[in-house]
C-alpha cells in the first residue's frame, strides 16, 4: 500500500517537450499564455469562477487561454458560455493529464484545494488558491513551499502589469469553513 501520488508519466515533461507542444497545437493554444484549471467540475467547485478569472485576465492580456482540464456535471455552465478563450479539455488521466500542466502558466483552484495541488507541484507549478480555511491537507505544501501569493502571482506568471481590477474572488465565510489556520491568497 502506498500513500504518494502517482507521478508516472510526468518523467522529462517540460514547457517546450514535443508532447506538451503538440498538446498546445491540438488545442489551438498557439504561443498564448494559460492558466490551468484541473479537477472534477461539481457545483461546490465554484466553476463559475473560471469564467470570472478569464475574464479579468483577458482584460489585460487579451490573447491568454483558460484551460479546464477534468470532466463532471458543473461543466454544463462552461459549455453554455462557448467562449473561444475557454478551452475545455475533459477528462486526462495519466501522462495525458501531465502533458497539459506544463502547457499552462499556473494552475488556478477554484474550490478546495486536494490532489490537483500535487500534481501542479510534481510539473513545477505554481498554484493559486482562494482563501479559505477548510481546504485538503493538500494546502499546505502550498502555504509551507510559499507557491501561492494570489492574484498577484497570476500576474506575474502571465508577465500583466500590476492591476486592481484583477482579484482572486473571495470565498464567502461561513461556520463550515472556519476551521484551520488562514490561507494566503
Amino acid at each position: 500500500m502506498s500513500n504518494a501520488p502517482d507521478t508516472r508519466g510526468s518523467e522529462g515533461l517540460h514547457p517546450d517537450h514535443d508532447d506538451v507542444r503538440e498538446f498546445r497545437s491540438r488545442w489551438a493554444l498557439g504561443d498564448a499564455p494559460c492558466i490551468a484549471f484541473l479537477g472534477s467540475w461539481y457545483r461546490d467547485k465554484r466553476r463559475e469562477w473560471i469564467i470570472l478569472i478569464g475574464e479579468q485576465i483577458r482584460r489585460e492580456l487579451p490573447e491568454a487561454r483558460i484551460v479546464v482540464v477534468g470532466g463532471g456535471d458543473g461543466l454544463a455552465i462552461l459549455r453554455a458560455a462557448a467562449l473561444p478563450w475557454l478551452v475545455l479539455t475533459g477528462p486526462l488521466h495519466g501522462r495525458d493529464k501531465f502533458v497539459a500542466l506544463p502547457a499552462c502558466r499556473c494552475l488556478c483552484v477554484t474550490g478546495v484545494a486536494g490532489l490537483n495541488v500535487l500534481d501542479a507541484m510534481t510539473m513545477g507549478l505554481p498554484v493559486v488558491l482562494p482563501r479559505r480555511t477548510d481546504h485538503s491537507p493538500e494546502a499546505i505544501y502550498i502555504t509551507t513551499m510559499s507557491t501561492v501569493v494570489g492574484s498577484m502571482m497570476i500576474q506575474q506568471r502571465l508577465r500583466l502589469p500590476a492591476s486592481p481590477s484583477l482579484q482572486m474572488p473571495r470565498w464567502p465565510r461561513s461556520s463550515a469553513n472556519r476551521r484551520g489556520p488562514p490561507q494566503p491568497h
